[in-house]
């Protein structure tokens, strides 16, 4: 089938061109050929666009031949929308509808599928693919904030300690109050951390690793030490609520990036 114009131009074929010769003879031998077939239905039917038409005929020569024929076409169509059989404005505005929901929903799952990642390339992955999308804005704030923090974390591949003003540790043995955590962090648990008066030791452990954590103390001054077989640095943001320590700690290991905040509670003198 092949549809002219001044300006548009449209080919369609019952199978790629270099099968071609091959269904045509097929389809001209069997008046219901599959290819044949489905056009002359698909045709019929009010309010559907040729472009959509072709997609129908296409789904249908292949579930009918068990994928051996795949109707092929090539087109330069301009202008508005073409119709064989044009329908009612309902009829073709709830197919646009139907269009735009399902590309919202392949859209918000390609949204839930990168919006937990600690990789910018994630989000500009999104971005690519929908310049214009529902969560653009909020996927170029992602990668400015990953970007940012990545920058740091290079800069200070083993950063300096946090100044805080504090006073000593409590002795004694605490347990570690996770806040919140990022990736392969969400899946960190500590053991109960014991304090003296300048440094505080313990255990984290991971599903597939684990390793040793020491917070210290030195003229006023607060580091994080992160340590295990998969963690290359980390870099830590302490706060003081009251008497409790509030560490925020961002890792680099050998699978990406990830974070975690937990609290200490009174563990200030």
């Amino acid at each position: 089938m092949q549809i002219i114009t001044q300006r548009s131009h449209l080919n369609a074929l019952p199978a790629s061109p270099l099968k071609t010769h091959i269904q045509i003879r097929f389809d001209r031998l069997s008046p219901s050929g599959p290819h044949t077939t489905a056009l002359t239905t698909s045709m019929l039917q009010p309010g559907v666009t040729i472009e959509r038409m072709f997609k129908q005929v296409r789904n249908t020569v292949v579930e009918r031949t068990n994928s051996a024929q795949v109707p092929w076409e090539s087109s330069s169509l301009t202008g508005g929308d073409f119709y064989f059989k044009p329908g009612s404005t309902a009829a073709v505005s709830s197919t646009q509808a139907s269009d735009q929901a399902t590309d919202q929903g392949y859209e918000l799952l390609f949204w839930q599928s990168v919006q937990n990642s600690s990789s910018p390339a994630s989000f500009e992955a999104y971005l690519s693919q929908y310049p214009d999308g529902v969560f653009a804005s909020l996927a170029k704030v992602k990668i400015d904030q990953l970007n940012s923090m990545d920058a740091k974390s290079t800069s200070d591949d083993a950063v300096g300690p946090t100044s805080i003003g504090l006073g000593k540790f409590r002795p004694g043995k605490f347990k570690p109050e996770i806040l919140s955590a990022t990736d392969e962090c969400a899946q960190v648990t500590f053991n109960k951390m014991e304090a003296s008066s300048d440094e505080i030791n313990g255990r984290w452990e991971h599903p597939e690793t684990r390793g040793r954590i020491k917070i210290t103390r030195e003229n006023k001054m607060i580091q994080v030490k992160w340590a295990g077989s998969t963690i290359i640095s980390n870099r830590e943001l302490v706060q003081i609520s009251d008497k409790s320590l509030l560490i925020e700690v961002q890792l680099k290991h050998h699978f990406g990036t990830c974070s975690i905040a937990f609290k200490l509670s009174d563990v200030l003198i």
